[in-house]
């Protein structure tokens, strides 16, 4: 499970949780955020995503690295088929680079 919650609206992270103490209600992460953790403001908001149990709608899904398991709640009739691939290598990797721009390619 991931945690977004952070201290100013325009932060954009996202933060692996470590440990959920559901009788004190403290949710512990493995690593910090740039922003920092803040509660009390309309604006700081968080969900959490990758999770089995928030699976309630077409197009979500949770992915189980530990047995390599997918489970994704397929969408009525938009949905043909579905294609997983799982890389080895990185799919691009960039190193002393600057000023990239990608264009006309779908990764």
């Amino acid at each position: 499970m991931d945690l977004r919650f952070f201290r100013y609206g325009y932060a954009d992270d996202a933060v692996q949780i470590a440990d959920l103490d559901l009788k004190n209600k403290i949710i512990s992460t493995k690593q910090e955020t740039l922003y920092g953790f803040e509660s009390g403001k309309n604006f700081q908001r968080w969900f959490a995503y990758n999770l089995l149990e928030e699976i309630d709608s077409p197009g979500e899904y949770y992915i189980d690295r530990a047995s390599g398991v997918l489970y994704f709640y397929r969408p009525e009739d938009e949905l043909k088929t579905i294609e997983v691939s799982m890389l080895e290598e990185p799919l691009v990797q960039l190193k002393n680079t600057s000023f990239i721009h990608f264009n006309g390619i779908n990764f």
